[in-house]
């Protein structure tokens, strides 16, 4: 069975784990340990289980984007500097594990220029840069990240960065360990400048901003609580943020690509009714034919300024639902339309309520010799309030409403509104009817 490649740090960083918990009972964790030791090894611990988690989330993910791909290599790399941390911490002063302890520190000096470069090209994934820079930067850090490896193959024999007392196991830092950290300041400079100059969403920015200010709050925190190693840690949850709105946002965008199609969905069924209105009133009553024009092109217009609007006044609403009953009435006189606004101080979703009253014309009152439709609006103590009722022919909710939430549902209308009303301003649309009595629909939308 071949294993996907995908899969391969998420076991890695699991046998990470199992290895850590194993020294520990080993060197019978905690007694054995100064506490400092044991704040250290608990905190990486802890980040090794989050970095599981941030990869286990992405690997189950069907489909993974090139930016999913490298959030995990960065999540990886994480999760590998935590263990080396964690390692350096349990072989510190013991010479019998000298080897694993001098590995421990060179892969942990080696992540942490790795990490931020790995970082800075998820950055960019997200930030959709394609311009000459990403070329240019990625080129200068990778040659970063190759004199890097080189140095630290010479400091096993000259120790300039740090060394490990072979009969002690004890660590220290070298004459020149300045130097191992002019790298990683230069790398999160440059990537703190470059992306302060990007234009990209506020959150996302400010979010790869706490990315690159991270490092060096955990290090002030280090400085200013000797023994304490948190700036991985903080790190870490730097990179959480980071996640959570990447994810954040690009649920909004699916949300404003969703509700783009849904409208174009809805639009239809109005635009060919009026065709056909209009059609007919060129035969009998050009003049009236004519208003009609007039008063759909103020419709089209009004549709051509609001559909890129997330939510607009409901008076706006109000305006297309005036035009759409009027050529309404014009087929169907028997059907007549009642308006009780109590309350216009209201945000919705482009045409969400429109349908809902051509819906109740269509397929409720238009065979009906009284038919009518009322729009009430009012005020509640958390609630904004909208009711679309009519004395229609009705309908089973019990078996209408389950018809309606199905993902393929055929009655696209009320499907879209509910849709849009619960994802653009965290409202409820709830339905009731009865067979032969009517249909009422009431949207609840929360006060801000």
């Amino acid at each position: 069975m071949k294993v996907k490649s995908k899969h391969i740090g998420f076991f890695m960083q699991i046998v990470f784990i199992l290895l850590t918990f194993h020294f520990c009972l080993k060197f019978n964790f905690p007694s054995s340990l100064k506490p400092m030791q044991v704040v250290n090894i608990s905190f990486d611990i802890l980040g090794m289980i989050v970095c599981v988690c941030l990869y286990l989330s992405g690997c189950l993910e069907p489909k993974r984007k090139r930016e999913d791909v490298l959030f995990g290599i960065s999540v990886f790399f994480e999760a590998e500097t935590l263990f080396c941390d964690a390692s350096s911490w349990l072989f510190f002063g013991r010479a019998e594990y000298y080897v694993l302890e001098v590995m421990a520190y060179s892969l942990f000096y080696l992540s942490s220029v790795l990490m931020p470069i790995v970082c800075w090209f998820y950055q960019m994934e997200v930030l959709q840069v394609r311009d000459k820079s990403k070329k240019v930067l990625g080129t200068f850090f990778i040659g970063i990240f190759a004199l890097y490896v080189i140095s630290l193959v010479f400091n096993a024999f000259f120790k300039f960065y740090f060394v490990v007392d072979d009969a002690t196991g004890i660590y220290s830092r070298g004459k020149y360990y300045f130097l191992s950290i002019i790298p990683v300041f230069v790398l999160f400079v440059t990537i703190l400048v470059h992306v302060n100059l990007r234009k990209a969403n506020r959150n996302i920015k400010y979010a790869f901003l706490m990315l690159n200010i991270a490092p060096y709050i955990g290090s002030m925190i280090q400085i200013a609580i000797p023994g304490l190693s948190v700036t991985y840690i903080a790190l870490l949850l730097a990179v959480v943020v980071v996640h959570v709105c990447v994810q954040v946002n690009l649920r909004r965008k699916l949300d404003v690509l969703q509700n783009q199609v849904l409208v174009a969905q809805i639009q239809p069924h109005f635009l060919f009714n009026t065709l056909a209105t209009i059609q007919a009133l060129c035969k009998r009553n050009p003049e009236l034919a004519a208003k009609t024009i007039n008063n759909f092109s103020t419709y089209l217009r009004g549709n051509i300024q609001l559909q890129h609007e997330d939510l607009m006044p409901f008076s706006e609403e109000l305006k297309h639902i005036n035009v759409y009953t009027e050529i309404e009435k014009l087929r169907f006189p028997n059907i007549s339309v009642e308006f009780d606004i109590q309350n216009s101080d209201i945000h919705i979703p482009f045409l969400s309520v429109e349908p809902l009253v051509e819906n109740s014309i269509r397929h409720g009152i238009r065979g009906k010799e009284d038919g009518f439709v009322k729009i009430t609006t009012y005020s509640e103590r958390k609630f904004h309030i909208i009711e679309v009722q009519d004395n229609g022919c009705g309908f089973d909710t019990e078996t209408m409403i389950p018809e309606i939430n199905k993902e393929n549902s055929s009655h696209i209308g009320l499907k879209n509104v509910k849709n849009r009303i619960e994802s653009l301003c965290n409202g409820k649309m709830k339905i009731e009817s009865e067979i032969g009595v009517g249909t009422k629909i009431t949207i609840r939308i929360p006060k801000k």
